[in-house]
């Protein structure tokens, strides 16, 4: 059986193929539009996933959305009534497009296809759930999703075995971490594509200063339910996330061309340090009635890679998985997960290879390259990761793109930029010059999955880059240094399989200079979406001043590019 899952409407719109059980791809439709457009239809993204399977939408048995859409509605509805008239801009402005689409993406999909296809609609917290533990490696686990909303659900916990998911409980809109995220990433002038990750870095330079004003703002019980306060984060009316109240307590919006202020950097500190407390309280609580000793952790809020690192140092659980998706994207192909198994199908092996998006062949690239007037070789490919190391030892960042695209908010060794991590001055004049708010901001670390608990205080891989480790003491200095003297960053694990290349380069560098670590930015304008096709790639490493891209094998030198202009800023969220 063939089902399609489907998130759609939002800036994670997403489609994944499941074939008895198996997935057979995934994209995000942004990697696709190459736009961050916050009412996205994966109209390419479905395209690309019938053509990675190589079968029509007329031989889909069944189309499963991630949501069910008169729910959400309906729960809009009532918050525009019980606000009015202060929802009264924002009912306007979001009516129409629910009432032509909104409530009806099954005939959407018909108007845009031509064909008309079975469609189901599963609860969105439960496709979140699904997204995590039926690729996870365990039989059985706690499973706890948060994020912004779904139809009324802003966190959910509940327990999962087997192919089997129950959820037991619910913490309700307009009770929302996700929005509170969402809220101060606003009031920051940060862009809304990952404003997760983004206020995650910008905390690392920042004092929790400001926790005892958000504590009254968002009051949390020993459970972790938590109550928002709507007299400064008005999240029902719709319009603009944070109040007049919450300005005077909390200083003016920052413009997005500004640079940051120690305010700034004080705020997203505070809130991380928040997110953190009420995240473990609810970890325990959880742990506490489920008795289980595995989590898998769902949902937007789950892309800041410090809340499964804390559960984990905390001793509350002995394992969490975080999937490589875990936003709305990652709903997609959990709703199609659920219902084939609810079908009959066999559970998917655990995801160790988040790579299910489409590819380019080593002669469309170079094809690319010979179009763009460009110099290149192809070096023998068992060089390959000797080339790679020499090329980052010598111009210090490397464009790099080779096979499928992955399925994830990060860069994980598919569409990256490398870099040498011990030399700042370049990981912050490629930032600078594609648009990043600060130095580091973004960036990652990959180090060989067998030598990683040699560097960091990880006793598990971390493939999907969503850790965020102390370094071991003996390395701490070293490690700090690698990034601008941040203590935490997200660390990724290289593994030979799928990551051959990589992680053979890696080794080479750690045999070179005593350090098989590099930097890792995604392939990406600051505000724009994940470089998916050869010619995306070529145009954000021309704007990074890269000196080269290696591309499916090809090694192409780039000549000198004037600095870009900044990456146009996203729209602001309005629920």
């Amino acid at each position: 059986m063939r089902i399609l899952g489907l998130s759609a409407f939002s800036r994670s719109a997403a489609a994944a193929l499941v074939e008895d059980g198996q997935i057979r791809a995934a994209v995000r439709e942004d990697r696709m539009a190459r736009t961050m457009d916050a009412t996205l239809w994966p109209l390419r993204a479905l395209n690309a996933c019938l053509q990675a399977a190589e079968v029509t939408l007329a031989e889909i048995d069944l189309v499963v959305f991630h949501e069910k859409p008169f729910l959400k509605f309906a729960r809009l509805v009532r918050d525009s009534l019980a606000t009015w008239p202060a929802s009264f801009q924002a009912t306007l402005a979001t009516l129409p497009a629910w009432l032509e689409d909104g409530l009806v993406p099954n005939l959407v999909l018909e108007r845009e296809t031509g064909i008309t296809s079975h469609c189901l609609f599963l609860k969105h917290h439960l496709s979140h759930a699904a997204s995590a533990f039926l690729v996870s490696p365990f039989d059985q686990a706690a499973v706890l999703c948060l994020d912004g909303a779904g139809e009324e659900a802003s966190a959910s916990w509940g327990v999962a075995q087997g192919s089997q998911i129950h959820l037991r409980q619910e913490q309700h809109f307009p009770n929302s971490l996700g929005f509170v995220v969402q809220a101060l990433a606003n009031h920051l002038g940060l862009p809304r594509p990952s404003c997760e990750e983004t206020l995650m870095d910008l905390a690392r330079s920042g004092a929790p200063s400001h926790l005892e004003g958000l504590r009254r703002l968002v009051k949390f019980q020993e459970d972790g339910s938590f109550q928002v306060d709507q007299a400064f984060l008005p999240f029902q009316t719709g319009g603009r996330l944070y109040s007049p109240e919450f300005i005077r307590i909390f200083g003016p919006p920052r413009p997005p061309d500004q640079d940051f202020e120690e305010r700034h950097l004080d705020l997203a500190a505070s809130l991380q340090a928040l997110l953190e407390e009420v995240t473990l309280a609810m970890a325990r609580h959880v742990a506490q009635q489920t008795g289980s000793k595995n989590l898998c952790l769902a949902g937007g809020v789950a892309r800041n890679s410090a809340l499964g690192t804390r559960i984990l140092e905390e001793g509350i659980f002995d394992e969490c998985f975080v999937p490589p998706a875990p936003g709305s994207d990652g709903a997609a192909m959990g709703a199609a997960l659920a219902v084939a198994c609810a079908r009959g199908a066999s559970r998917p092996a655990a995801i160790h290879d988040p790579f299910l998006g489409p590819s380019w062949s080593a002669a469309h690239v170079r094809r690319v390259l010979t179009n763009a007037g460009l110099t290149f070789r192809d070096p023998d490919p068992a060089h390959l990761p000797d080339t790679l190391a020499h090329l980052l030892d010598k111009h210090g960042a490397v464009g790099w793109l080779q096979g499928r695209v992955e399925f994830s908010s990060q860069a994980l060794g598919s569409r990256a930029i490398l870099l040498d991590p011990s030399r700042p001055d370049i990981l912050a004049r490629v930032q600078r010059r594609l648009g990043s708010c600060r130095p580091g901001a973004g960036a990652g670390l990959a180090l060989p999955e067998d030598q990683a608990s040699d560097w960091f205080e990880l006793g598990r891989p971390s493939p999907f880059g969503l850790l965020s480790p102390s370094p071991r003491s003996q390395t701490r200095d070293r490690c700090r240094a690698l990034l601008a003297g941040q203590a935490r960053v997200p660390v990724q694990t290289v593994a030979p399989k799928p990551h051959a290349v990589l992680a053979e380069t890696l080794d080479r560098l750690g045999r070179n200079r005593g350090c098989p670590i590099a930097a890792v930015l995604p392939l990406q304008r600051y505000g724009e979406a994940l470089a998916c096709r050869p010619e995306d790639a070529l145009e954000v490493c021309r704007r990074a001043g890269l000196a080269c891209l290696v591309a499916e094998g090809l090694v192409a030198e780039l000549p000198d590019s004037p600095p870009s202009s900044p990456a146009p800023q996203a729209r602001a969220h309005e629920p």
